[in-house]
């Protein structure tokens, strides 16, 4: 009987302990399972918290850097008088569509930089003022005040603004004004092949026996045999060249302000006492003497100096053409004034 009941208690307390360990087991493994459900759930918020991010500054840079919202394209140019607006256009796109760095060009709105720009305009143009602005995030504009030039100088293919001062303002392709003086730099006649002339006349000179005409040299040439051959050489003849003077530099003299002035005076006087031979242009040569040759429309060229008193020089081809109408200026093909004591028609 003992042992039955002891036996009974024993299996109970056997089975409380059992159902107690199951349920502590169960706790624990209720609290484990929460415990990494939040963590879990904290890892995935925290990447998609990550990932939105980073999708937000990608798309930002997108769209400050490569969109079209700011993308400079529009150039707006004001205050330009001499020099055509659509230089300064296609100067400024050329710099704007550059690239700035390995992915990106200068004409974002971002990266615009004002002052390179005003470095580049500056080097082309001559200008008393120039103010750069970025406006509605796609256009510039650009607000200059130029130098008043009054003189286009040609140079070869090249064409340059002068303002009064003799100073170069700047290079542009054509000229729409039809009261610019026009003065156009003469090219300079050198001879092409003047080292091939020197050394032929230097074998002529060390050559003991040679004889030579106008288009023929016989030089003595040693043969083989220990001789002496005349070989005959044809005569190397000039060969001229034209040479233009290298480009001005922008913002330089051209030539002395005072020799300027007298063209232009001679330009004004010349206006006031000539109506119907008006004058086309002017040749010049910087260092020639001070002389300059004017073209009227009518093909006739006037050679005035310009170190000699110009009032009578115009007062003499005056009074030989209007006043006293010696010559018809329709047979004449030039007028040189440059002789105090007579005047040269032909």
């Amino acid at each position: 009987m003992y042992n039955n009941n002891t036996t009974i208690r024993k299996n109970n307390f056997k089975s409380r302990r059992s159902l107690f360990s199951n349920k502590k087991n169960s706790f624990n493994r209720k609290i484990v399972n929460e415990y990494f459900y939040k963590r879990d759930s904290i890892k995935w918020q925290s990447k998609v918290m990550i990932f939105f991010l980073i999708f937000v500054f990608v798309y930002f840079i997108y769209l400050f850097l490569f969109s079209k919202y700011f993308k400079i394209e529009q150039v707006i140019v004001s205050g330009n008088q001499d020099i055509p607006t659509k230089d300064i256009q296609i100067l400024t796109h050329d710099f704007l569509n550059k690239r700035r760095l390995i992915f990106l060009k200068n004409n974002n709105y971002f990266l615009f930089n004002s002052k390179k720009l005003k470095s580049i305009l500056s080097s082309d143009y001559s200008l008393v003022e120039l103010n750069i602005d970025k406006k509605y995030f796609s256009s510039i504009f650009i607000e200059l005040k130029e130098k008043p030039c009054k003189v286009v100088y040609e140079i070869g293919d090249g064409k340059f603004l002068v303002d009064e001062d003799a100073i170069v303002a700047s290079k542009i392709e054509k000229y729409d004004k039809k009261d610019y003086i026009i003065i156009k730099e003469i090219p300079r006649s050198i001879l092409a092949n003047e080292q091939e002339i020197k050394d032929q006349e230097l074998k002529m000179v060390n050559d003991p026996i040679y004889q030579h005409t106008s288009s023929t040299v016989f030089i003595s040439k040693e043969a083989e045999d220990g001789g002496v051959v005349i070989e005959e050489v044809p005569r190397i003849q000039e060969v001229m060249k034209d040479v233009y003077p290298e480009y001005p530099e922008i913002d330089k003299n051209i030539f002395d302000k005072e020799i300027l002035e007298r063209i232009m005076y001679l330009d004004n006087s010349y206006f006031e006492k000539f109506e119907q031979q008006k004058r086309k242009h002017y040749e010049f040569q910087i260092n020639d003497n001070g002389y300059i040759t004017m073209i009227t429309d009518g093909g006739i060229k006037i050679y005035f100096k310009l170190d000699d008193s110009l009032d009578s020089q115009l007062t003499n081809l005056y009074r030989y053409v209007v006043e006293e109408k010696k010559y018809d200026l329709k047979n004449v093909q030039y007028i040189d004034l440059r002789q105090k004591s007579q005047i040269i028609i032909k």
